[in-house]
This record gives C-alpha cells, sequence and structure tokens, in this order.
C-alpha cells in the first residue's frame, strides 16, 4: 500500500486537509468547465446542422415544414448561449485558474513541512498567506 509521509505538527496536517479541499473544488471545476463547454458545443452544432442542410437542401428538413425547422435550430442555438452563461457564471476561467495556482502553493508548503529542518513558524505564516491570496477557493 502506498502511503504518503504524514507531516507532525498541527499545522502540517492543516496544510495537508486545505490541500486535498482545493484539490477536489479545482477537480469539480474542470468538471464543470468540461460539462458546459461539452453542452454548448453539441447544441451549437445541432443548431448549425439543422439550418445548413436545410439550407444547402432547399427544403427543410423536419416535415417540410420552415417553422418547425427554423424553431429547432432556435431552440438548439439558446440552449448553447444558455450553456455559454451558465459556464460564465458557474465555472468561471479564473477560479479555475485560482484553484490550481492554490493547489501549487500547498503542495509546495507540504513539501516543506516533510522536511525534518522545517521552519513551522514560516510554514504556519505562509499558510496563513494561502489562506488570504485563495479566499475564493474552498479550504
Amino acid at each position: 500500500m502506498n502511503q504518503e509521509a504524514q507531516p507532525v505538527n498541527p499545522i502540517g496536517q492543516q496544510i495537508q486537509a486545505s490541500l486535498q479541499k482545493a484539490s477536489a473544488h479545482k477537480e469539480r471545476l474542470k468538471s464543470t468547465t468540461a460539462r458546459y463547454s461539452l453542452a454548448g458545443i453539441s447544441l451549437s452544432a445541432l443548431a448549425t446542422f439543422f439550418a445548413g442542410l436545410s439550407s444547402l437542401s432547399g427544403t427543410p428538413i423536419v416535415v417540410n415544414d420552415w417553422r418547425i425547422t427554423c424553431a429547432i435550430a432556435a431552440v438548439f442555438t439558446l440552449g448553447a448561449t444558455i450553456a455559454g452563461g451558465a459556464q460564465s457564471q458557474l465555472a468561471k476561467p479564473e477560479l479555475l485558474t485560482q484553484a490550481s495556482e492554490c493547489v501549487g502553493k500547498l503542495r509546495a508548503l507540504m513539501a516543506d513541512t516533510l522536511s525534518p529542518k522545517c521552519d513551522w513558524e514560516e510554514a504556519r505564516k505562509k499558510y496563513q498567506q494561502v489562506l488570504i491570496d485563495y479566499s475564493g477557493v474552498d479550504l
């Protein structure tokens, strides 16, 4: 069984717990971003398919009714727009960047705490600074 080294000081344990939470937050943001991107691209492609195929063939592809064909394309376009808007609100790229930076800093700090020569007071100060700098990240 592969076990990671455990810090012996309580601040090291706090850093480790925050690292786990920040990593989970980052993964959730990545997953949300991917889902909304896929939804937006798929819906946009479907709208393009309906409108483009009808335009190229010169006839509507749904029961020979232009209104229904255009309505379907419009609904897919609306869905793509909503997915894009939801992505910009729920999975902000700057928050994902901030979460990634936070995870990197916590990993570096965690590595410092595993050293036998760790300055625990300095580690505590750095950890407090990470908490301040990355307040938007779930820690």
